[in-house]
């Protein structure tokens, strides 16, 4: 008998149930043909000046703990924070997201029902909607019960309105947001600490388990940054992701000035945790993970 396409690993029924309980789920009529449609009316009414603004990011290699205990509706907000809170630096809000997912085999498993889900609820918590998105049958590229995550954003905010580096003055101030745990960063050396040096059920002092404060979801910083950058008051904003609080401040800074960081917050138990295990340095956990600050507003002293 000749060779079917299933038989090479890839299978176009399982792909279509999928996008049946997609269309189901979702209830968008953009699902399932070969592009999807953004009526701007209602965009230029609140724009004056609309000013498109786009981010491509992932989970990183978070998503095989999500995976392998069973969070996936929490990787489908990591998915959607760590696009939507960078086009928030700018005051940007989302608009049309759109998710990509690479996987040896696709199932309806309850797991993808669970990203699935957390991806509704997410966006319905910022206003943005999915406007579609692909979901890649390889078993050639990725191995048995892997997958990896990417998302797609696309946001507006008015020229005028645009935070960022161009208003941020000499004497403004840092403003810190905490984050909710370690987000979607250092994951590599997480699971290496995990698979040699840590017990995911370690008990912290909290009371909670390790592995439950590792996964804890990337914070959305979307909502109240929306709101924020309408005060003029407001010069620039941080999403504190991969390179910490060392690469990523002076990525709003102008030419000819430095960001200098007074450490008088608390730093959270997990990152005492890891930098013990790991034998990291104070300056190589800084440059790592976001020690628990998540988002940062410079602001005016005044």
């Amino acid at each position: 008998m000749d060779l079917r396409y299933e038989d090479a690993g890839v299978s176009v029924g399982r792909g279509n149930e999928i996008v049946n309980f997609l269309k189901g789920l979702f209830g968008n009529k953009d699902i399932g043909p070969f592009a999807s449609s953004l009526n701007l009316d209602y965009i230029l009414k609140e724009y004056s000046s609309p000013s498109f603004i786009f981010s491509c990011d992932g989970v990183g290699t978070k998503i095989l703990l999500h995976k392998k205990y069973h969070t996936m509706r929490y990787a489908a907000q990591d998915l959607i924070a760590m696009n939507a809170n960078d086009i928030a630096t700018v005051g940007a809000k989302p608009v049309v997201f759109f998710d990509y997912i690479g996987i040896d085999k696709v199932l309806l498993s309850s797991d993808v029902k669970d990203f699935f889900a957390g991806l509704k609820d997410t966006l319905s918590s910022i206003g943005c909607r999915l406007g579609g998105g692909e979901t890649a049958e390889m078993p050639d590229i990725y191995l048995d019960g892997t997958l990896d995550l990417a998302g797609f954003v696309v946001g507006v905010v008015d020229r005028e309105k645009q935070i960022g580096p161009q208003r941020v003055k000499i004497g403004d101030i840092l403003v810190a947001l905490s984050s909710s745990g370690i987000h979607s960063n250092g994951f590599s050396l997480v699971r290496k600490l995990l698979d040699n040096r840590l017990d995911p059920m370690q008990r912290l002092k909290s009371g909670e388990n390790l592995i439950d404060v590792l996964l804890k979801p990337t914070r959305l910083y979307v909502n109240q940054t929306l709101h924020l950058s309408e005060n003029p008051y407001v010069h620039a904003a941080v999403h504190v992701t991969g390179g910490g609080l060392v690469e990523n401040p002076p990525r709003v800074t102008p030419e000819g000035m430095e960001i200098v960081i007074d450490k008088k917050w608390e730093i959270p138990e997990i990152f005492d945790v890891i930098k013990k295990e790991a034998k990291m340095d104070e300056m190589e956990m800084m440059k790592t993970f976001n020690m628990g600050v998540g988002f940062i507003y410079l602001v005016a002293p005044e």
